[in-house]
Protein backbone atom coordinates (compact mmCIF):
# COMPACT_ATOMS: atom_id res chain seq x y z
CA UNK A 1 0.00 0.00 0.00
CA UNK A 2 3.35 2.38 1.14
CA UNK A 3 4.76 1.77 -2.03
CA UNK A 4 1.80 2.00 -4.05
CA UNK A 5 1.05 5.56 -2.43
CA UNK A 6 4.15 6.79 -2.94
CA UNK A 7 4.80 5.58 -6.53
CA UNK A 8 1.85 7.33 -7.33
CA UNK A 9 2.92 10.81 -5.92
CA UNK A 10 5.83 10.71 -7.57
CA UNK A 11 4.23 10.00 -11.03
CA UNK A 12 2.11 12.78 -10.05
CA UNK A 13 4.87 15.19 -9.60
CA UNK A 14 6.69 14.11 -12.31
CA UNK A 15 3.42 15.29 -14.35
CA UNK A 16 2.66 18.17 -12.68
CA UNK A 17 6.98 19.20 -13.21
CA UNK A 18 6.71 18.12 -17.17
CA UNK A 19 3.51 20.07 -17.19
CA UNK A 20 4.98 23.16 -15.96
CA UNK A 21 8.05 23.03 -18.35
CA UNK A 22 5.80 22.72 -21.54
CA UNK A 23 3.55 25.30 -20.25
CA UNK A 24 6.15 27.84 -19.34
CA UNK A 25 7.68 26.51 -22.76
CA UNK A 26 4.55 27.41 -24.55
CA UNK A 27 4.40 30.97 -23.54
CA UNK A 28 4.15 33.80 -26.42
CA UNK A 29 7.96 35.11 -24.61
CA UNK A 30 9.18 36.25 -28.01
CA UNK A 31 12.46 38.11 -27.11
CA UNK A 32 12.41 41.71 -28.19
CA UNK A 33 15.46 42.54 -31.01
CA UNK A 34 17.71 45.07 -29.24
CA UNK A 35 16.67 49.16 -30.97
CA UNK A 36 19.00 51.57 -29.23
CA UNK A 37 22.63 52.10 -28.75
CA UNK A 38 25.51 50.38 -30.31
CA UNK A 39 23.73 46.69 -30.47
CA UNK A 40 21.19 48.51 -32.01
CA UNK A 41 23.14 49.41 -34.62
CA UNK A 42 24.90 46.06 -34.89
CA UNK A 43 21.67 44.25 -35.60
CA UNK A 44 20.40 46.52 -38.15
CA UNK A 45 23.79 46.02 -40.00
CA UNK A 46 23.54 42.53 -39.90
CA UNK A 47 20.04 42.76 -40.88
CA UNK A 48 20.91 44.38 -43.80
CA UNK A 49 24.13 43.05 -44.91
CA UNK A 50 23.22 39.11 -44.34
CA UNK A 51 20.39 37.23 -45.98
CA UNK A 52 20.89 34.50 -43.63
CA UNK A 53 20.50 35.95 -40.52
CA UNK A 54 17.46 37.91 -41.81
CA UNK A 55 16.14 34.72 -42.64
CA UNK A 56 16.70 33.65 -39.18
CA UNK A 57 16.02 36.44 -36.92
CA UNK A 58 12.52 35.94 -36.21
CA UNK A 59 13.21 32.22 -35.14
CA UNK A 60 16.03 33.35 -32.90
CA UNK A 61 14.10 35.69 -31.09
CA UNK A 62 11.37 33.05 -30.11
CA UNK A 63 14.01 30.13 -28.70
CA UNK A 64 15.51 33.66 -27.28
CA UNK A 65 12.38 33.99 -25.54
CA UNK A 66 12.74 30.07 -23.48
CA UNK A 67 16.55 31.11 -22.66
CA UNK A 68 14.96 34.64 -20.98
CA UNK A 69 13.04 32.24 -18.31
CA UNK A 70 15.90 30.15 -17.20
CA UNK A 71 17.64 30.80 -14.42
CA UNK A 72 21.02 31.88 -15.94
CA UNK A 73 21.79 35.26 -14.49
CA UNK A 74 25.79 34.21 -14.11
CA UNK A 75 25.99 32.72 -17.39
CA UNK A 76 24.30 35.75 -18.95
CA UNK A 77 26.33 38.13 -17.71
CA UNK A 78 29.61 36.33 -18.93
CA UNK A 79 28.40 36.31 -22.09
CA UNK A 80 27.24 39.34 -21.98
CA UNK A 81 30.48 41.01 -21.55
CA UNK A 82 31.68 38.90 -23.65
CA UNK A 83 29.59 40.03 -26.78
CA UNK A 84 30.48 43.52 -25.45
CA UNK A 85 34.18 42.74 -25.73
CA UNK A 86 32.92 41.65 -29.59
CA UNK A 87 31.80 44.83 -30.54
CA UNK A 88 28.28 43.66 -29.96
CA UNK A 89 28.53 40.66 -32.33
CA UNK A 90 25.56 41.25 -34.80
CA UNK A 91 24.00 43.26 -31.80
CA UNK A 92 22.70 39.20 -30.53
CA UNK A 93 21.71 39.57 -26.47
CA UNK A 94 22.98 36.69 -24.16
CA UNK A 95 19.72 34.92 -24.80
CA UNK A 96 20.24 35.53 -28.36
CA UNK A 97 23.55 33.70 -28.64
CA UNK A 98 22.52 30.80 -26.30
CA UNK A 99 19.14 30.35 -28.92
CA UNK A 100 21.76 30.48 -31.88
CA UNK A 101 23.72 28.19 -30.38
CA UNK A 102 20.75 25.85 -29.36
CA UNK A 103 19.55 26.18 -33.05
CA UNK A 104 22.44 25.41 -34.61
CA UNK A 105 23.40 22.40 -32.46
CA UNK A 106 19.49 20.90 -33.65
CA UNK A 107 20.22 22.10 -37.32
CA UNK A 108 23.57 19.70 -37.43
CA UNK A 109 21.96 16.94 -35.47
CA UNK A 110 18.94 17.12 -37.68
CA UNK A 111 21.09 17.32 -40.91
CA UNK A 112 23.15 13.95 -39.69
CA UNK A 113 19.97 11.72 -39.07
CA UNK A 114 19.00 12.90 -42.68
CA UNK A 115 22.00 12.10 -44.44
CA UNK A 116 22.20 8.64 -41.81
CA UNK A 117 18.89 7.69 -43.32
CA UNK A 118 19.63 8.93 -46.80
CA UNK A 119 22.92 7.54 -47.68
CA UNK A 120 23.08 5.07 -44.78
CA UNK A 121 26.09 7.17 -43.12
CA UNK A 122 27.10 5.74 -39.20
CA UNK A 123 25.20 7.27 -36.55
CA UNK A 124 28.44 8.56 -35.16
CA UNK A 125 26.94 11.65 -37.49
CA UNK A 126 24.54 13.10 -35.59
CA UNK A 127 26.69 13.76 -32.78
CA UNK A 128 29.58 15.36 -34.76
CA UNK A 129 27.25 17.40 -36.76
CA UNK A 130 25.42 18.70 -33.98
CA UNK A 131 28.82 19.59 -32.33
CA UNK A 132 30.25 21.11 -35.10
CA UNK A 133 26.79 23.52 -35.47
CA UNK A 134 27.16 24.32 -31.71
CA UNK A 135 30.98 25.34 -32.57
CA UNK A 136 30.51 27.60 -35.24
CA UNK A 137 27.75 29.69 -33.69
CA UNK A 138 29.86 29.73 -30.92
CA UNK A 139 33.05 30.36 -32.62
CA UNK A 140 31.82 33.46 -34.12
CA UNK A 141 32.32 35.91 -31.00
CA UNK A 142 35.60 34.70 -29.97
CA UNK A 143 36.90 35.03 -33.69
CA UNK A 144 35.10 38.43 -34.01
CA UNK A 145 36.83 39.59 -30.70
CA UNK A 146 40.63 38.35 -31.84
CA UNK A 147 40.13 39.88 -35.05
CA UNK A 148 38.89 43.64 -33.02
CA UNK A 149 41.95 43.11 -31.04
CA UNK A 150 44.22 42.61 -33.70
CA UNK A 151 43.08 45.42 -36.14
CA UNK A 152 42.59 47.88 -33.21
CA UNK A 153 46.08 47.24 -31.54
CA UNK A 154 47.62 47.79 -35.78
CA UNK A 155 45.69 50.78 -36.17
CA UNK A 156 46.10 52.86 -33.09
CA UNK A 157 49.98 53.55 -33.44
CA UNK A 158 48.63 55.48 -36.82
CA UNK A 159 45.68 56.86 -35.37
CA UNK A 160 47.46 58.61 -32.52
CA UNK A 161 49.82 60.18 -34.96
CA UNK A 162 47.17 61.82 -36.39
CA UNK A 163 45.33 62.97 -33.37
CA UNK A 164 48.29 64.35 -31.76
CA UNK A 165 48.79 66.40 -35.17
CA UNK A 166 45.43 67.79 -34.84
CA UNK A 167 46.13 69.13 -31.02
CA UNK A 168 49.66 70.43 -32.32
CA UNK A 169 47.18 72.53 -34.62
CA UNK A 170 45.34 73.77 -31.71
CA UNK A 171 42.43 71.79 -31.49
CA UNK A 172 41.49 70.29 -28.40
CA UNK A 173 41.42 66.32 -27.93
CA UNK A 174 37.31 66.11 -28.26
CA UNK A 175 37.74 68.15 -31.85
CA UNK A 176 40.96 66.25 -32.77
CA UNK A 177 39.18 62.81 -32.31
CA UNK A 178 36.33 64.09 -34.40
CA UNK A 179 38.58 64.93 -36.84
CA UNK A 180 40.32 61.61 -36.86
CA UNK A 181 37.10 59.70 -36.85
CA UNK A 182 35.42 61.90 -39.66
CA UNK A 183 38.46 60.94 -41.77
CA UNK A 184 38.70 57.31 -40.95
CA UNK A 185 36.96 54.53 -42.48
CA UNK A 186 33.41 54.04 -41.28
CA UNK A 187 33.44 50.14 -40.02
CA UNK A 188 36.78 49.81 -38.86
CA UNK A 189 36.89 48.39 -35.15
CA UNK A 190 39.37 51.22 -34.10
CA UNK A 191 37.37 54.03 -35.85
CA UNK A 192 33.85 52.69 -34.32
CA UNK A 193 35.70 52.56 -30.64
CA UNK A 194 36.73 56.21 -30.99
CA UNK A 195 33.41 57.01 -31.59
CA UNK A 196 32.10 55.08 -28.89
CA UNK A 197 34.61 57.45 -26.80
CA UNK A 198 33.19 61.08 -28.46
CA UNK A 199 29.77 59.55 -27.93
CA UNK A 200 31.03 59.47 -23.83
CA UNK A 201 32.12 62.76 -23.92
CA UNK A 202 28.98 64.03 -25.73
CA UNK A 203 26.91 63.62 -23.45
CA UNK A 204 28.72 64.67 -20.02
CA UNK A 205 31.59 61.47 -19.18
CA UNK A 206 35.09 62.47 -18.08
CA UNK A 207 37.71 61.90 -20.50
CA UNK A 208 38.78 59.33 -17.92
CA UNK A 209 35.41 57.33 -18.18
CA UNK A 210 35.70 57.27 -21.87
CA UNK A 211 39.35 55.88 -22.14
CA UNK A 212 38.85 53.16 -19.11
CA UNK A 213 35.85 52.00 -21.08
CA UNK A 214 38.05 52.18 -24.47
CA UNK A 215 40.31 49.48 -22.43
CA UNK A 216 37.77 47.29 -21.18
CA UNK A 217 36.20 46.78 -24.39
CA UNK A 218 39.85 46.09 -26.43
CA UNK A 219 41.79 44.79 -23.17
CA UNK A 220 45.19 44.45 -25.08
CA UNK A 221 48.42 45.87 -24.41
CA UNK A 222 48.72 48.82 -26.40
CA UNK A 223 45.02 50.21 -25.90
CA UNK A 224 45.78 49.84 -21.73
CA UNK A 225 49.15 51.81 -22.52
CA UNK A 226 47.59 54.50 -24.61
CA UNK A 227 44.55 54.53 -22.24
CA UNK A 228 46.76 55.21 -19.10
CA UNK A 229 48.96 57.34 -20.37
CA UNK A 230 46.55 59.98 -21.27
CA UNK A 231 44.61 59.78 -18.33
CA UNK A 232 47.90 59.93 -16.40
CA UNK A 233 48.96 63.19 -18.59
CA UNK A 234 45.36 64.40 -18.13
CA UNK A 235 46.31 64.27 -14.08
CA UNK A 236 49.54 65.69 -14.23
CA UNK A 237 49.01 68.54 -16.70
CA UNK A 238 51.40 67.25 -18.87
CA UNK A 239 51.02 68.44 -22.28
CA UNK A 240 48.57 65.77 -24.18
CA UNK A 241 50.57 65.83 -27.74
CA UNK A 242 53.79 64.98 -26.17
CA UNK A 243 52.78 62.34 -24.48
CA UNK A 244 50.95 60.93 -27.31
CA UNK A 245 53.87 61.02 -29.69
CA UNK A 246 55.86 58.88 -27.48
CA UNK A 247 52.82 56.61 -27.03
CA UNK A 248 52.98 56.39 -31.19
CA UNK A 249 56.80 55.62 -31.19
CA UNK A 250 56.38 52.89 -28.13
CA UNK A 251 53.89 51.14 -30.19
CA UNK A 252 55.40 50.90 -33.53
CA UNK A 253 58.58 50.06 -31.64
CA UNK A 254 56.73 47.45 -30.14
CA UNK A 255 54.64 46.06 -33.27
CA UNK A 256 57.80 45.79 -34.88
CA UNK A 257 59.20 43.69 -32.18
CA UNK A 258 56.69 41.63 -32.00
CA UNK A 259 56.33 40.92 -36.10
CA UNK A 260 60.21 39.82 -35.81
CA UNK A 261 59.29 37.30 -33.03
CA UNK A 262 55.99 35.97 -34.59
CA UNK A 263 58.83 35.65 -38.04
CA UNK A 264 61.31 33.43 -35.40
CA UNK A 265 58.32 31.26 -34.30
CA UNK A 266 57.18 30.86 -37.25
CA UNK A 267 60.56 29.24 -38.99
CA UNK A 268 60.66 27.34 -35.62
CA UNK A 269 57.36 25.64 -36.70
CA UNK A 270 57.80 25.34 -40.05
CA UNK A 271 60.74 22.84 -39.07
CA UNK A 272 58.38 19.62 -38.50
CA UNK A 273 56.16 19.83 -42.27
CA UNK A 274 59.36 21.03 -44.02
CA UNK A 275 61.41 17.84 -42.75
CA UNK A 276 57.69 15.69 -43.23
CA UNK A 277 58.10 16.66 -47.05
CA UNK A 278 61.95 16.08 -47.19
CA UNK A 279 61.10 12.35 -46.16
CA UNK A 280 58.27 12.32 -48.54
CA UNK A 281 60.20 13.00 -51.49
CA UNK A 282 62.51 11.15 -50.62
CA UNK A 283 60.44 8.12 -50.23
CA UNK A 284 59.04 9.12 -53.86
CA UNK A 285 62.20 8.64 -54.87
CA UNK A 286 63.93 5.73 -53.72
CA UNK A 287 61.09 3.22 -53.24
CA UNK A 288 60.72 2.87 -56.94
CA UNK A 289 64.81 2.86 -57.27
CA UNK A 290 64.28 -0.05 -54.25
CA UNK A 291 61.55 -2.48 -55.70
CA UNK A 292 63.82 -2.18 -58.90
CA UNK A 293 66.76 -3.31 -56.70
CA UNK A 294 64.77 -6.06 -55.48
CA UNK A 295 62.88 -6.93 -59.07
CA UNK A 296 66.65 -7.78 -60.25
CA UNK A 297 68.30 -9.40 -57.48
CA UNK A 298 65.15 -12.07 -57.44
Amino acid sequence: MTSTLVAWVGTALLSSSLGLVVWTFAQPTVADAPDLGLRGFERHEALASSWMFRTFEPMIRFVAGWFRVLPLSGLRARADRRLWQAGDFMGLTPDEWFALIFISTLGGAVSGGLLMLLIELPALFIPVLAGLGAFVSYNGVPESTATRRRRVARGLPNTIDLLALCISAGMSFPQGLADVVRQALSRDPLTIEMRHILRHLEVGHSRAFALKSFAERVPVEAVADFTSAVIQAEARGTPIKDVLKTQATMLRMRRTIQVEEEAAAAGVKLTLPLALMLISVLVLIAAPMLLRATAFLS
